[in-house]
Parts: structure tokens; sequence; C-alpha cells
């Protein structure tokens, strides 16, 4: 006879599915983010080493620092969902 997964085992994969998605759609997220925001510091280095300061600058210099707080940020996100996700499919963290 063939046993059938219990409610409890369902429920557990469905999750464990669901913080394997949310890793992978973060890994994507800050692997974008940070190349816009090394993007985003070549201008600003460039600029500052030419020596042109403008509203550019700054603004580019801000937005730096925008993309590589949210780069941290979703780095701390994806590995957080990574460890539930380990977490409830049985494997090590």
């Amino acid at each position: 006879m063939v046993e059938l997964p219990g409610e409890d085992e369902i429920r557990g994969t469905e999750r464990s599915r669901y913080f394997k998605d949310r890793y992978e759609r973060t890994r994507k997220a800050f692997l974008w983010f940070g190349l816009f925001s090394l993007a985003s510091f070549g201008y600003f280095y460039s600029q500052i080493t030419s020596q042109l300061f403008s509203w550019t600058t700054l603004a580019s210099g801000l937005l730096f620092i925008a993309l590589s707080g949210s780069t941290l940020f979703l780095i701390y996100r994806s590995q957080k969902y990574r460890r539930k996700w380990k977490r409830l499919s049985g494997g090590g963290v």
C-alpha cells in the first residue's frame, strides 16, 4: 500500500518551496543591485578624479550609497530565506 504524505508534510514542502523561491528572487535582486551599485560608483569615481563637481556628481554619490545599502540588505534577507528553506527541507544550514 502506498502511504500518502500527511497534511503537515505537504504544508512543510510548500513552505520550503516558498522560501526557496524567495531566496532565489532576493539573490537575483542583490546581484542586479550590486551591478548597478558598481556602475554608479564608477561614474562617481570618474567625476571625482576628473574634478568635475556638479549636481550629477552628488546624485551619483547618493545613488551609490543607496544602492550599496539596498544590496547589503538584500544579501541579509536572502541568507535569512536560505536558512529557513534549508531548515524546512531537512538540509543543513
